[in-house]
């Protein structure tokens, strides 16, 4: 049998230039910080990187990971501070890592990569199912009446990092909620691609399926300095208790 490819390989390589560090995860680390407290407990579903769990990390907060990718956890253990992080292979979807947590966070539409509704249904289900008493479930997220303001597909150029650029093409199926992207960044070392796919969330349907999973919500923020929610947002923050 030929061998099984994760559907975002490839993204490991410049996943950080694509969602660098800087002031909104700066924000983001302190707004997670506050909701755990010192000595409090983290699990990051899609952990990825640890572009958020390393820092947050070196807060004093014991954080804990779960990702799907392997690629992706390789470059987290190579990291500095990436030790700290006690990161699995796993599915979000269906599997724990046999703890409570005083916060399960779902950072950068990481819900949204969720392919279908009862796939994210049954996340934030495992979610709460990891909470200890008081915690809470954040769910970082857009509004998608942004996808219905621009064109359809959307090319877009970024200039990353250095002499790095960035080329985005995203789609979206209006009728299923599917949403798609592929990325071509171009530096030094040549062109390299990759691509993801999932299924966005209106703010009012997450509610509802936060109730499915026994969640209610407690607060929506518009950023992570927990602004007041003004649309069309590029970034909500909502957050969630048993």
């Amino acid at each position: 049998m030929p061998e099984e490819v994760h559907p975002n390989a490839g993204m490991a390589g410049f996943y950080d230039l694509l969602y660098p560090a800087g002031p909104r995860v700066d924000a983001m680390v302190g707004f997670l910080a506050a909701e755990a407290r010192p000595g409090g407990r983290v699990l990051e579903m899609g952990v990825g990187t640890g572009r958020v769990a390393i820092p947050l990390s070196g807060r004093g907060v014991r954080v804990h990971g779960i990702d799907n990718n392997p690629e992706m956890l390789a470059v987290l253990k190579e990291r500095p501070g990436g030790d700290t992080i006690d990161a699995v292979l796993g599915d979000f979807t269906t599997e724990t890592v046999g703890r409570d947590f005083d916060v399960v966070l779902f950072a950068v539409n990481t819900l949204f990569a969720v392919p279908t509704q009862d796939g994210q249904i049954a996340a934030l289900t495992r979610a709460a199912e990891q909470l200890a008493d008081g915690g809470r479930v954040v769910v970082e997220h857009f509004d998608p009446n942004v996808l219905y303001r621009q064109a359809n597909p959307t090319m877009t150029m970024r200039t990353l990092s250095g002499s790095a650029v960035a080329y985005y093409t995203t789609a979206a199926d209006f009728e299923t909620q599917g949403v798609s992207a592929s990325f071509a960044v171009h530096d030094e070392g040549g062109v390299r691609t990759a691509s993801e796919s999932g299924r966005y969330i209106w703010p009012a349907e997450l509610d509802l399926m936060a109730r499915l999973a026994g969640l209610r919500r407690v607060a929506r923020y518009g950023g992570w300095e927990r602004e007041p929610v003004r649309a069309p947002a590029t970034v909500l923050v909502s957050v969630y208790a048993v």
